[in-house]
């Protein structure tokens, strides 16, 4: 029995001053200049950024609290040949950071598993019978891609077993 999830969907009013003026400044469709304003792109350098992502353009990954804790935790891993297991969400944004970092740390020679979750059948994050079976099998490091940082229970749960969760 699968129940559909509804979405409500919020649609932004259409700017056509400020869409017409970014669409002459960067020679785009009055649309996709709407649709960068939708996303928060309200200038040039705001749109090439949007439109020609590059590695400089990132932000600096240690502004992110703890980062240095969750790097040393993985090069631990890594060397110990701890298995390591990533649950990603099953959108797009989350499989494919769970495929980029799968393939990252396989190539540093981490032991290392991927699962996703199945939103109609679990809902979002991590399902709570999947915590429970985690925490009887020999996982010591769990990563979770695009979810999860509402679940503060389901993370202490893990703690507690003596699973670390970055």
């Amino acid at each position: 029995n699968i129940h559909l999830m509804q979405s409500m969907w919020r649609v932004q009013p259409a700017n056509p001053r400020l869409a017409d003026r970014l669409a002459d400044e960067l020679g785009l469709h009055p649309l996709t200049a709407q649709l960068l304003l939708n996303r928060g792109v309200h200038d040039r350098t705001q749109a090439v950024r949007f439109l020609q992502p590059s590695l400089e353009s990132l932000d600096d990954p240690y502004r992110l609290p703890d980062m240095d804790r969750a790097v040393s935790r993985l090069k631990r891993a890594i060397a110990a040949r701890e298995p390591i297991l990533i649950f990603g969400d099953s959108d797009v944004d989350g499989l494919t950071a769970s495929v980029i970092l799968y393939e990252a740390l396989r190539e540093r020679g981490a032991v290392v598993r991927a699962r996703s979750s199945n939103r109609l059948t679990d809902g979002y994050g991590i399902p709570r019978p999947f915590v429970h079976r985690l925490a009887r099998s020999s996982t010591r490091l769990l990563i979770v891609v695009d979810c999860g940082t509402n679940q503060p229970e389901e993370v202490r749960l893990l703690e507690a077993s003596g699973i670390d969760t970055i």
